[in-house]
């Protein structure tokens, strides 16, 4: 038994993906984000209900919109 060959990358790119979307410091709506990243809606809401529950997004479900966090915006761009 060994390890994989190699490392499926997709989950960190599409990870790197979102938060390349949200480096703007804007809200944006989940359903755009969803389409832009081709990702299916309640897998994209299951991210960003981690990222909002650890500090990183504010996540408004009821306006379906989020926002990435000032301090985490401001570690992206050192």
């Amino acid at each position: 038994m060994g390890f994989p060959s190699a490392v499926d990358p997709r989950p960190m790119n599409r990870l790197d993906s979102l938060l390349e979307l949200l480096s703007d410091g804007e809200w944006h709506r989940i359903a755009d984000l969803s389409a832009r990243l081709r990702l299916p809606e309640p897998r994209l809401k299951t991210i960003l209900l981690f990222l909002s529950e650890h500090g990183f997004v504010q996540y408004r479900e009821s306006e379906g919109s989020v926002k990435i966090q000032s301090e985490l915006k401001a570690l992206m761009e050192m």
